[in-house]
């Protein structure tokens, strides 16, 4: 299957599940993985999350982005804006090449209304599908599902 076929199932198999904030992506882990497909998205107020082909969550507070890539063993690694001082020559020394992904805090539209609580973007990968997480009716996350092998790239 194609990276954007796979991008718009998970995406299509994401918001029909109606996710709502605080729910446990665990049930769709082993299906992403196996497809190569990671979820980005906000949780609470500080938290960037990573699940499917790669599990892990970094600190956010107030947004943050984060550098993303494959090091030498062939493994999804990542860090956050807060983390790349004290781990910058680790994993720079390990990792082929980087990808961002930022986490917005408290995104706003044209008119400066605040439109959710999180919005996921990756500038540095081609490809990419939304799903969103809701909060009692309102949108709570705008997420981003990528592909490792746009991370190989």
């Amino acid at each position: 299957m194609e990276i954007k076929e796979r991008l718009i199932k998970w995406a299509k198999i994401l918001n029909e599940a109606k996710l709502e904030y605080g729910d446990d992506l665990s049930r769709f882990q082993d299906g992403m993985k196996t497809d190569g497909i990671i979820a980005a998205y906000g949780n609470s107020d500080n938290l960037l999350e990573f699940r499917g082909a790669y599990d892990n969550e970094l600190g956010a507070w107030d947004g943050t982005i984060v550098k993303i890539g494959i090091n030498n063993e062939g493994e999804v690694s990542a860090f956050s804006e807060c983390e790349r001082e004290k781990r910058r020559k680790e994993f720079c020394k390990h990792i082929f090449s980087m990808k961002r992904v930022v986490a917005i805090w408290c995104p706003q539209n044209e008119k400066h209304k605040v439109w959710a609580s999180w919005h996921i973007t990756a500038p540095d990968i081609n490809h990419g599908a939304c799903f969103d997480i809701w909060e009692d009716g309102e949108l709570n996350c705008r997420g981003l599902l990528f592909t490792v092998d746009e991370l190989r790239r």
